[in-house]
């Protein structure tokens, strides 16, 4: 099994309390996830594809915790030359949830809002996102920042 876990990036939204509509709002915070499960195909040309889905929290600086999972796939020309995407749904302890994209290579992630339910519903932006540490299990946290808008 790969221990490399895919950047898997978490945005939390901020509450809409007191937000005025189509005003940018910067956010930024810590994800911490357990690779769950991957799959490694090999392919002709000695590239992997890696397939992984993983569990975890988003700590946001100005939000409680957040559940998330994501998912997504991930082109190996070694251990430190990929590329990749795939996406995430996270649920705040009010059950509102979000989705957003992620995509990025060894050097960074980049993410955006694909839509949302309650506090998350309207909103649009995005940001980008580092890995900080990996752990031999196959946790590993990120680091993460980015600007919304509650339209």
């Amino acid at each position: 099994m790969n221990k490399n876990v895919l950047a898997f990036v978490t945005i939390l939204g901020l509450s809409s309390t007191g937000i005025v509509l189509g005003e940018e709002i910067a956010i930024k915070g810590h994800s911490v996830y357990t690779l769950e499960e991957s799959e490694r195909i090999e392919q002709d040309d000695g590239t992997v594809l890696v397939h992984e889905t993983s569990r975890g929290f988003a700590v946001p600086e100005t939000e409680p915790v957040q559940n998330e999972d994501c998912w997504g796939t991930r082109l190996m020309k070694s251990e430190n030359n990929w590329t990749g995407g795939g996406f995430c749904v996270g649920v705040n302890t009010e059950g509102d949830m979000y989705w957003v994209w992620w995509k990025g290579n060894q050097d960074g992630e980049t993410w955006g809002y694909l839509g949302g339910t309650g506090r998350f519903e309207g909103r649009s932006g995005g940001g980008d996102s580092r890995m900080i540490r990996t752990w031999a299990d196959g946790k590993a946290a990120y680091s993460w920042d980015g600007t919304y808008e509650k339209k």
